[in-house]
């Protein structure tokens, strides 16, 4: 693919897609100049390309300035949260090493309105509090909006001090003091931030994941127009200056055109930055597994976001850009995200559809020539019955298999959905409900492929672990959720319902098909093989009822597929988080486990193995912290 349609595509990072050199339109003037054959008309198409590349550079050099200013304000500036740990005690304010001043007072001072009462505590608490259901946090352009409020404050200084001052700053008024005080006073070696509601921790965490995404984009940033503007310069140099006259101003300038922040002392600032947010990844590592395997799924969130944007843009573009004759093709394409509801409906069609074409087809199926009998008559109107003869056993067989696997498809994003929202409780339950899940729709593909019969013990024990299994497994979902509220009330009030139906059902079944007799008796009283059969039947379809009730949190979720290589490490080996940084945002589960085991062996050998960590020398001479006390402290202390 050439460079221009690579950028694009999937190069251009979110939100800054006017900050890049405009390589499209520089290169239509390249051949515009070429194809013109009037000397007055290719001057003013040089000078039209002169004007627009230098613009363009300048823009990214200002751009670049100001994120990478916006971005060591952040981190040496982080604000204490209303919601702070418990163990930070406010008890007296930092003061500026510049003025020697009381910080707080200084704002108090200055705050005539209530935009000034927190700087950017609130953008902070806003941009990076986690959805209360889906736990779904947009973290992408969390950086520039916190850094956004951030700036008038730093532009109302005369004399504002740089990100690398060598003025001593208080710890705690960092990013790394704040989440190393928290560590420091709360054991988090089995929970989370989320599970023990220590919200400041859970905010710092995001944003400490947003300002290393955004670090990283900002990196990728200046790679990429350093990359456009290189081409460009080599295109403008092979097709105009071989075969045109170009003024001797507008070669120079060409020649020294450079991008300053890619430059030395601009790069140097960013890698330091981004070298302050890997050490602080280490250490969060080292100290607690919980910590880590939290900001993994922040990151995981922040990928997934990024390659849904991806996905749309990509999508949006091929649709105007193709003709209408193609327009089709493109909508139809395999993407790396869908939908699970889709999935949902999908698979109740086929299971409803399935049972409609075996029982149609069963109706008709002769097995007694002498008495005209059907295999319903002689077996009864069991599901069991009408996958038994053939035709309707293969067409039985093949979709029962489909439903059951594409329920279980199903049960395990029901599953991820539960446990992001129970975020670490009844852990072992919510497990021992999977394992339950899992092998009752195994046993439903038993019973496709023993034909009663075929193998009459084999398919019988496969039906009964089938409903009873299925029926415990929904019983306790929804015991959860209704111990953990984990939904609104009427969502759990519907799936009780149809939990109660499914027991009563089964229930009946079971009873019904006892009290029948055995299968081969001729005494067998039908009247009661008849209720277990409709029994039976209710059973199943308020099993699919049940998961349709799903449907509304399906559609809000996303699925995605992407392929990574996994990476082997030793237990001795330092830990990067940028290792698992790549230009495309690609995770997958087998990388979070090999963070997890990494992060569980660090930890066991912690004592013996790894050298200490120097908590004073990672993160050296950050930005003196200027911040509002929080309203709510402000208001208990007066």
């Amino acid at each position: 693919m050439k460079f221009g349609r690579r950028l694009e595509s999937g190069l251009m990072e979110k939100g800054w897609e006017d900050k890049y050199i405009q390589y499209r339109a520089l290169k239509e003037l390249v051949f515009a100049i070429t194809s013109n054959g009037e000397r007055e008309n290719q001057e003013s198409l040089v000078d039209a390309f002169m004007q627009m590349l230098t613009d363009n550079v300048d823009v990214v050099d200002a751009f670049f300035e100001e994120t990478i200013h916006k971005f060591e304000a952040l981190w040496g500036r982080c604000p204490r949260l209303s919601g702070d740990h418990r163990l930070l005690q406010p008890d007296a304010a930092p003061l500026d090493p510049v003025t020697g001043l009381n910080t707080a007072q200084d704002v108090d001072d200055n705050s005539s309105d209530d935009n000034t009462d927190t700087v950017n505590g609130v953008g902070l608490q806003e941009a990076t509090a986690p959805a209360p259901e889906t736990n779904s946090t947009s973290t992408h352009s969390f950086a520039q909006n916190s850094s956004d409020q951030a700036e008038p404050e730093a532009d109302t200084a005369e004399n504002p001090a740089p990100a690398s001052s060598s003025l001593p700053l208080p710890e705690r008024d960092t990013l790394r003091g704040h989440l190393q005080a928290i560590l420091a006073n709360t054991d988090f070696s089995t929970t989370d931030p989320q599970v023990v509601g220590d919200h400041a921790a859970e905010q710092y965490l995001h944003a400490y994941v947003a300002l290393s995404e955004q670090a990283e984009a900002l990196r990728r940033f200046v790679v990429v127009n350093q990359a456009a503007l290189s081409k460009i310069i080599k295109k403008f140099e092979r097709r105009v200056l071989a075969c045109t006259r170009v003024p001797a101003d507008h070669t120079r300038t060409l020649r020294a055109l450079v991008l300053q922040c890619a430059q030395g002392d601009s790069m140097e600032r960013l890698q330091q930055l981004q070298t302050d947010l890997r050490e602080l990844g280490d250490e969060l590592m080292i100290s607690s597994s919980a910590f880590h395997e939290y900001v993994c799924s922040l990151r995981t969130q922040y990928w997934a976001q990024l390659a849904e944007h991806q996905a749309q843009a990509k999508e949006t573009r091929h649709f105007t850009a193709k003709p209408r004759a193609k327009r089709l093709a493109s909508l139809t394409d395999f993407r790396q995200t869908f939908s699970p509801a889709i999935m949902l409906v999908v698979e109740t069609i086929i299971a409803v559809g399935t049972l409609v074409s075996t029982y149609t087809l069963s109706s008709n199926i002769i097995v007694d020539k002498e008495t005209n009998m059907t295999v319903f008559e002689k077996k009864g109107y069991f599901i069991s019955a009408s996958i038994d003869k053939s035709p309707a056993s293969h067409i039985g067989t093949l979709g029962l298999s489909i439903s059951c696997f594409g329920l279980a498809a199903i049960v395990l994003v029901r599953h991820k959905l539960m446990k992001r929202l129970l975020a670490g409780r009844a852990t072992l339950l919510h497990r021992f409900s999977l394992f339950l899940a899992l092998i009752s729709l195994f046993s439903g593909a038993g019973v496709a492929a023993y034909q009663h019969h075929l193998h009459k013990l084999g398919h019988n024990t496969f039906a009964v672990l089938f409903f009873i299994l299925a029926m415990i497994h929904v019983g306790i979902d929804n015991f959860i959720e209704r111990k953990y509220k984990l939904y609104s009330r009427l969502a759990r009030t519907v799936r009780l319902v149809f939990v109660a139906l499914i027991a009563v059902s089964v229930v009946v079944f079971l009873t019904f098909l006892r009290m029948s007799g055995d299968m081969d008796s001729p005494q067998r009283d039908h009247n009661l093989l008849f209720i277990a059969a409709v029994a039976e039947l209710a059973a199943f379809g308020f099993l699919l009822l049940y998961f349709l009730t799903l449907l509304p949190n399906f559609n809000k979720t996303r699925l995605y597929i992407v392929l990574v290589e996994r990476r082997a490490t030793t237990i001795l080996e330092p830990f990067r988080v940028d290792a698992f940084l790549t230009t495309d945002h690609r995770v997958t589960a087998s990388g979070r486990r090999l963070l997890r085991k990494t992060s569980q062996r660090l930890r066991r050998f912690r004592s013996s193995a790894l050298p200490t960590v120097d908590m004073n020398g990672i993160v050296p001479r950050l930005q003196q912290f200027v911040g509002a006390t929080p309203r709510r402290r402000r208001a208990k202390a007066e």
